[in-house]
């Protein structure tokens, strides 16, 4: 997007073709663009509850908790 001999604090408008180099536009449009896949994770609660209630997950046990609680070593 980046061309030779212009600003480079521009961002294209997918949506509408436009351009801008409006800092605050740029700062809405990039968190716009990261909120939205995470916007409605929790919207159907009991669909979630269901798929995690045919599934057996595998639970830690108190050794590997303590193993991986401790600090990070080199």
């Amino acid at each position: 997007m980046e061309k030779k001999g212009e600003n480079t604090n521009k961002l294209n408008k997918k949506q509408t073709g436009a351009i801008t180099n409006n800092t605050t536009q740029i700062q809405r449009m990039i968190q716009g663009y990261y909120e939205h896949p995470y916007a409605h994770k929790l919207g159907n609660l009991e669909e979630m509850d269901k798929f995690l209630e045919t599934h057996n997950f595998t639970r830690l046990n108190q050794d590997e908790i303590k193993m991986l609680n401790r600090p990070i070593m080199s």
